[in-house]
């Protein structure tokens, strides 16, 4: 279940890079370049860490994926469109119930 686990980190970092560069291509939005590069970023390197320390690395990728369930619930309450927010919550909540599986060892 951790080689699960790592695969959807690094399979959540990608997607959360390309949702920001779309995001500028369409938008224009500068923040939403900025933090999906920095989002994708961090859970790139949760998945390098977790070559070394699986359960430390997959508990900080674990904040990371509900954190980014929050915030995009947040902008999703604003836009109402499913598109990118209620799609990146199906993603990054997913993401969170499978690592949490992994750590947990369900």
């Amino acid at each position: 279940m951790v080689e699960i686990a790592k695969l959807t980190v690094i399979v959540l970092a990608v997607f959360i890079f390309i949702g920001g560069i779309i995001g500028f291509i369409k938008a224009k939005s500068k923040p939403s370049l900025i933090s999906g590069v920095i989002s994708s970023g961090l859970l790139a390197g949760c998945y390098t860490w977790s070559q070394t320390d699986a359960k430390t690395a997959l508990i900080a990728a674990d904040v990371l994926s509900v954190l980014l369930t929050v915030m995009f619930y947040f902008r999703f309450t604003k836009s109402r469109k499913f598109m990118p927010a209620g799609l990146l919550i199906l993603l990054c909540s997913l993401a969170a119930v499978v690592i949490t599986m992994a750590v947990t060892g369900s």
